[in-house]
C-alpha cells in the first residue's frame, strides 16, 4: 500500500505539480476581464467594415447594458475581439463569454497565435438561441503559442444578431503535454497486458490529443471542449493473436453538460489501421464505467483499415463526446487486454487459394476471366486489383455460383477499373466492412452475389455489408438478408465527383438494428458537403422488405440522383431526401412502410402508389438555417400523381416544425415552411382523419387538382371528394383514367415479387425455402379486376378467393376473416360445418343454410353461407358485427370496411408469454405522424412520444385493449434514450375501458438501457392504461416498444 501511495504521489508531483487531490485549476489568475457596460474598452470590432454594426445598448430584457452585434450580411460576419493576450505554450487557460444569441449562428471563437502573429490554432462554441449563456472553454496553448484572444461573432455565410456582455480569460496550471508511466512488470500472464495509473503491469506514455495530460482526483485525465481524449502509447505494441481479444476498461466523464459517449479507440501501422466504438452512450457524469467488451466489436474509424490477427495495436485512446459547449474531464483508471480467447470465426483456411486468385486477377488482361474454385473460405482478406477496359473487363467469377463460400473474420476489397465480380456467397461472414469498393476504382460491377447472415454475435456492434465509392460502378441482382448488427448495410461513398453509380434488381431484407438511432439505414447515400454535389446514381428495380434498421431505409444525402421502380414492403423505414438537391422520386410501390421524407430544393416526387403507410404518404419537411446537421428548406417541390391507398394521412406539411414554446431556446430552429405543389394526386381512404396534416401554415405550398375517395372530406382546398371514377387493376391497384393519381404503366415497373428480379442459384435457394432465403411478396388482391376488397382494421385482407356478391349481401372466405379476428375455426366436414371460438363466444355456420349459432342461439341470415371454388365464404355484415365489430361498404371502390372485432396489433416481439393487442387508445402524440402503433410493430427503430402538461397531469396517456379480461403478467416498456434518462408513469387497469383503477403510481425506469424493462401488474384486467410524467431531462414519454404478458 505505502509503494502504490508513493507512486500514486510521484506520478501527481510530475503530471502536475500538485497535491494528489488538487482541482484543476487550484486558483484563480485573471488575465483579462472586460464588461462591454463600459463600452469597447480595448476590445475592438472584427472586421472595419463591420464597425458600424456594433452598438452599446441596454437589453429590455435585464435592463443590463450589452455590446449589440448586428450581421445583415450573408457573406460578412460582425462582431467583437479581445486584445491578444500573452500566453505561455504547454500552460491551460479558461475562456468565458457572457452572449445571447437573438437569430441566426454567433459563435465564441479562441485563437492562439505564434510570435509572428500567424494563427496557431482556433476553436469556437455556439451560443444558444433567446437565453444569456456564459460559454466557456478550456484549452492548453499549443506549442509555439505566444498570444491568445476571444472573439464573439456571427459566421460570414449566414445573416445574425446577439448580445455580448462580458469577455474573460484566466490561467491555469502547466500542463505537459506527454508523460511518462513506468510500472513494475509483476504479472505472471502473458496473455494479460494492463494499462493502469494504480496498478498496472505495463509501460507506456500518455498524452493529451490537442491538449495535455491532467491529474484529478489521482487519475489521469484530460479537459477540454467539446472532445476530450487522452492517448495511451504502450512501450511494446500489443500483439493481436485473434479479434476475440477481451478488452477491460473502467473510465468516467465529468462534465456539467450533457456528456454524449464514452469511447475506446485503436490505432496500428502508423495510424493506418483504426477501429473503435463507443462503450456507452450518454454516460451519467462522475460515474465509473467498468467492463470489457472484445476487440471484434470495434468499428472501422474513418477511411482506416480495420485490424486482423497478426495486427499489432500500437496506441489506444480514451475519448469522451461533449456537444453542449461545456468543458468535459475524461478520466480513466485502467485499459486491459487479454488475449488468449477462443477465436469464435474458426479456424482460417483457403487464404493461399484467394492469394493465387489475386495473383491472378492483377496479372489478367481485359477480356480474361479468373475462376475462383468452389470451396469454403474461412476468415480470408480477399483483396483484388485489375484492370480491365471498356466492353472487356475481367470477370472474377465463382466456379460454380453460391459455391464459393466466403465465412468467418473476412473481408472483400475491389481495386482497379473494369471488372466484374460473379456468383460470390458471403454467409455468416464479419467484418467491419465486409465488401469494399474504394474510391479510386471505376467500372466495377458486382452481380449474382448473396450476403446472408453476416453479425457479429454482438448485435450492437457497428458493421457495414457493402462499401462503395469511386464511380460508373454498379451493384445489380444480389441479394441481402437478414442483417442485425447495428451500422448501414449498403454505404454509397460520395465525394466532389459524380458517382453515376447503378444500383438495380437487387433484394435487401429483413434488418434488424440492435440499437435505436441514426446510423442502420438500408442504403445510405453520401454525407456532409459532398451531398449538394451531383451524384447521378439511379437506384432502380430493387425490392426491400422488413428493413427496420431505422426511419431512413433510403437516407439519400446526394444531389441529382433517381429513386425509381422499386417495391418498399414491410418495413419501418422509408425514403428520406435527407440532403442535397434535383432529386427524382417515381414510380414506387410503397406498402406497409413509412412514406417518402422531402426536404431540399426542386425535389420531384411522382407516380408513386403508397398502400397503408405507417404514418404519413409524403412528409414535406420544415427548414433550418445552415448548419453541420441542417434540414435544407423545401423549396419549388413538385409532388404530383401519387396514390395514396388506405393511408389515414396522404401528405403532411410542414412536419418536424420547432415548436414556439421551444423556439427561442433551440439553437437551429425548424422555422421555414415548405414551398411547392401538390396537384393530380389521389387519395383513397377509409379513416376519420383529414389527409393532409398541416403542422403549421405553409402560404407557398400549393394545393391544386387533387382527388380524395372515401373517409371525411380533407377541409384542405384543392381536393374534391368523392367524384372521380377509379378502376383496380388484377394486383390491386387504383387507378383513374383522368390524369389523377399515379400512372399505372409507371408502378407496374417495381418488382412486385421479388423472385422475379433473383439471379438463378439465388432462386432455386428461396424456391427450396433454403434457411436465410424466405422471403415474401406484394399481393393487395386476390388477381382479379376490380374485384371486392376488404379493409379490415386500416389493412388490407387478401385471400386466393376475392369476397362475393350474392343477393346485395357480401360474402367473404371464412378463414381469411376467422384468422384476422384472432379466432379458432374447426371444420366439419361430414356436415359442412364450421365452428369458430373466441374467448367465450362460440359460433357455427353450416353451408347453403340461412341458420348461424352463436353460443347455441339461433340466428337467421340474409343469404346463407356455402362454398366457392373450394372456399366457405360466409356473411361479412353478421360475422364482423358478431365478433364486435362496425361494418360499412364504399361504392367507389367497392370495398367493405370492417373496424374493430380483431386483433390490430399481433405479438411482434420474443418476450415469452406476450400476447396479442386488439386496439391501442392514445391522448395525443408529436404531431410528426409517429403514432401509439408504433410501440406494437416489433422495431425498436420506431417510437411514439407525448408530452407531459402540469396543468393537466394524467392527459398523457396511453391504452391497451386485450380484447377480454387476462391474468396479466406485467407490461414490458423499452423507453426512447432510456440509458440516459429516467421515465417516470402511472400504471391503471380496468375491465371495461371506463372504470379505470390506479395499479401504481410513480413507476421509475432505471435510467441504464433502452431495451425492454418490466413493471408488474399481477392482477386480471382487459385495460392497461399508462399515464407519462415526464422524464429526468423533459416532460416527454418516448416509447419505442410495448409488449404484454400473461400468467
Amino acid at each position: 500500500m505505502k509503494k502504490l501511495l508513493s507512486m500514486l504521489i510521484a506520478i501527481s508531483l510530475i503530471l502536475s505539480g500538485l497535491s494528489m487531490f488538487s482541482p484543476v485549476y487550484a486558483e484563480e489568475n485573471v488575465l483579462f476581464s472586460h464588461s462591454f457596460s463600459d463600452g469597447m474598452g480595448e476590445c475592438v470590432s472584427v472586421s472595419a467594415k463591420t464597425e458600424d454594426k456594433i452598438e452599446l445598448i441596454t437589453d429590455s430584457e435585464t435592463g443590463k447594458s450589452v455590446m449589440r452585434v448586428l450581421d445583415d450580411s450573408d457573406s460578412l460576419s460582425a462582431g467583437v475581439k479581445s486584445p491578444k493576450i500573452p500566453v505561455e505554450a504547454g500552460r491551460s487557460y479558461s475562456f468565458v463569454s457572457s452572449v445571447k444569441a437573438l437569430s441566426g449562428t454567433v459563435k465564441m471563437y479562441v485563437t492562439f497565435y505564434d510570435e509572428n502573429a500567424k494563427k496557431v490554432e482556433s476553436k469556437s462554441v455556439n451560443a444558444k438561441v433567446g437565453a444569456y449563456s456564459n460559454l466557456s472553454a478550456s484549452h492548453v496553448a499549443p506549442a509555439n503559442a505566444t498570444t491568445v484572444e476571444i472573439i464573439v461573432s456571427t459566421v460570414s455565410t449566414t445573416m445574425g444578431e446577439g448580445y455580448v456582455e462580458s469577455f474573460k480569460i484566466t490561467e491555469g496550471q502547466k500542463i505537459n503535454v506527454t508523460e511518462k508511466v513506468t510500472k513494475t512488470k509483476d504479472s505472471t500472464d502473458k496473455n494479460v497486458r494492463r494499462f493502469s495509473v494504480t496498478d498496472g503491469t505495463e509501460n507506456y506514455t500518455i498524452k493529451g490529443v490537442d491538449t495535455g495530460v491532467l491529474i484529478k482526483d489521482g487519475y489521469m485525465c484530460q479537459s477540454a471542449v467539446p472532445t476530450a481524449s487522452l492517448e495511451i502509447i504502450p512501450d511494446e505494441p500489443i500483439k493481436i493473436d485473434n479479434l476475440s481479444m477481451k478488452i477491460k476498461y473502467k473510465l468516467k466523464a465529468e462534465s456539467k453538460g450533457k456528456i454524449s459517449y464514452l469511447g475506446l479507440y485503436f490505432f496500428g501501422n502508423d495510424g493506418k489501421k483504426g477501429t473503435g466504438l463507443y462503450v456507452f452512450s450518454f454516460p451519467v457524469s462522475g460515474r465509473w464505467y467498468e467492463g470489457e467488451i472484445r476487440l471484434m466489436d470495434a468499428g472501422q474509424v474513418g477511411a482506416r483499415d480495420t485490424f486482423g490477427p497478426g495486427d499489432e495495436i500500437e496506441s489506444f485512446r480514451i475519448t469522451i463526446g461533449n456537444n453542449s459547449g461545456v468543458n468535459v474531464d475524461g478520466i480513466f483508471e485502467y485499459v486491459e487486454f487479454v488475449s488468449g480467447q477462443e477465436d469464435i470465426w474458426g479456424t482460417p483456411s483457403g487464404q493461399d487459394v484467394l492469394d493465387k486468385v489475386a495473383a491472378d486477377v492483377s496479372n489478367a488482361k481485359p477480356g480474361d476471366t479468373v475462376v475462383i474454385p468452389d470451396g469454403t473460405y474461412t476468415g480470408v482478406k480477399f483483396d483484388i486489383e485489375g484492370h480491365g477496359s471498356e466492353g472487356n473487363p475481367v470477370t472474377i467469377k465463382a466456379q460454380t455460383p453460391g459455391k464459393v463460400i466466403i465465412n468467418g473474420l473476412s473481408s472483400m476489397t475491389v481495386n482497379g477499373e473494369h471488372l466484374v465480380i460473379d456468383g460470390l456467397f458471403f454467409h455468416k461472414a464479419w467484418n467491419p466492412v465486409i465488401i469494399n469498393i474504394p474510391a479510386s476504382s471505376h467500372h466495377i460491377r458486382v452481380t449474382n452475389t448473396a450476403m446472408v447472415d453476416c453479425n457479429n454475435p454482438n448485435r450492437a456492434t457497428k458493421a457495414v455489408w457493402f462499401q462503395v465509392a469511386g464511380q460508373y460502378n454498379r451493384v445489380d441482382h444480389c441479394f441481402f438478408n437478414h442483417k442485425i448488427n447495428h451500422g448501414v448495410l449498403f454505404s454509397v461513398g460520395r465525394s466532389t465527383e459524380p458517382n453515376y453509380f447503378t444500383v438495380d434488381h437487387n433484394y435487401f431484407g429483413n434488418f434488424e438494428a440492435s440499437v435505436v438511432g441514426n446510423g442502420a439505414e438500408t442504403i445510405r447515400a453520401g454525407s456532409g458537403a459532398a451531398s449538394y454535389v451531383d451524384s447521378n446514381t439511379v437506384y432502380e428495380y430493387n425490392f426491400f422488405e422488413k428493413c427496420d434498421g431505422e426511419g431512413e431505409l433510403i437516407s439519400l444525402k446526394a444531389a441529382n440522383c433517381d429513386v425509381r421502380y422499386n417495391t418498399f414492403y414491410n418495413s419501418t423505414g422509408g425514403i428520406c431526401l435527407r440532403a442535397g438537391d434535383n432529386n427524382r422520386v417515381y414510380g414506387n410501390v410503397i406498402h406497409k412502410t413509412m412514406g417518402i421524407r422531402v426536404i431540399g430544393i426542386n425535389q420531384e416526387v411522382r407516380d408513386n402508389y403508397i398502400s397503408q403507410c405507417l404514418d404519413m404518404g409524403i412528409a414535406l419537411e420544415s427548414g433550418t438555417d445552415p448548419n453541420d446537421a441542417q434540414y435544407t428548406p423545401v423549396k419549388n417541390a413538385k409532388v404530383t400523381n401519387n396514390t395514396t391507398d388506405a393511408s389515414a394521412i396522404a401528405v403532411g406539411i410542414n412536419q418536424g416544425i420547432t415548436s414556439q414554446a421551444n423556439m427561442a431556446t433551440t439553437a437551429y430552429p425548424r422555422k421555414y415552411s415548405p414551398e411547392g405543389i401538390y396537384k393530380n394526386n389521389l387519395s383513397v381512404t377509409y379513416s376519420d382523419k383529414d389527409i393532409v396534416a398541416e403542422l403549421a401554415p405553409a402560404p407557398e405550398f400549393k394545393i391544386e387538382d387533387n382527388a380524395q375517395i372515401g373517409g371525411i372530406k380533407s377541409a384542405k382546398d384543392g381536393i374534391s371528394h368523392n367524384n372521380v371514377s377509379v378502376l383496380k387493376d388484377k394486383n390491386g391497384f387504383f387507378y383513374t383514367n383522368n390524369g389523377v393519381g399515379a400512372d399505372i404503366e409507371e408502378i407496374l415497373k417495381a418488382p412486385l415479387d421479388p423472385k422475379n428480379i433473383l439471379a438463378d442459384w439465388i432462386f432455386k435457394k428461396v424456391e427450396a425455402n433454403e434457411e436465410g432465403f424466405v422471403i415474401g411478396k406484394v399481393q393487395l388482391s386476390s388477381g382479379e379486376e376490380n374485384e371486392v376488397g376488404i379493409i379490415l382494421n386500416g389493412e388490407r385482407l387478401v385471400s386466393d378467393v376475392p369476397p362475393q356478391i350474392i343477393d346485395g349481401r357480401t360474402l367473404v372466405p371464412l378463414r381469411a376473416i376467422f384468422e384476422a379476428m384472432d379466432a379458432t375455426l374447426t371444420w366439419d366436414d361430414a356436415t359442412k360445418t364450421a365452428t369458430a371460438k373466441r374467448g367465450d363466444l362460440t359460433l357455427s355456420l353450416t353451408s347453403d343454410s340461412k341458420t348461424a349459432y352463436v353460443n347455441g342461439n339461433a340466428n337467421e341470415l340474409d343469404v346463407p353461407a356455402t362454398i366457392i371454388n373450394g372456399r366457405f365464404v360466409v356473411p361479412a355484415r353478421f360475422i364482423s358485427e358478431t365478433m364486435g365489430a362496425k361494418v360499412g361498404w364504399v361504392a367507389e371502390t367497392r370495398t367493405v370496411v370492417i373496424d374493430g372485432g380483431s386483433v390490430k396489433y399481433p405479438v411482434k416481439n420474443d418476450i415469452e408469454n406476450a400476447v396479442p393487442v386488439f386496439d391501442a387508445i392514445q391522448s395525443a402524440d408529436d404531431g410528426t405522424g409517429k403514432t401509439i402503433a408504433g410501440v406494437l410493430d416489433g422495431a425498436m427503430g420506431s417510437k411514439w412520444g407525448v408530452l407531459y402538461d402540469e396543468n393537466n397531469p394524467d392527459g398523457a396517456y396511453g391504452i391497451f385493449d386485450l380484447g377480454s379480461s387476462i391474468d396479466i403478467d406485467g407490461i414490458w416498456i423499452a423507453f426512447a434514450a432510456g440509458n440516459a434518462r429516467v421515465y417516470t408513469i402511472d400504471i391503471y387497469t380496468s375491465d371495461d375501458g371506463e372504470n379505470y383503477t390506479l395499479h401504481k403510481a410513480g413507476y421509475k425506469s432505471s435510467g441504464e438501457t433502452t431495451d425492454f424493462e418490466k413493471f408488474e401488474i399481477g392482477k386480471k384486467a382487459r385495460f392497461i392504461k399508462i399515464v407519462g410524467k415526464g422524464n429526468t431531462v423533459n416532460g416527454w414519454m418516448n416509447i419505442q416498444e410495448v409488449a404484454i404478458t400473461k400468467k
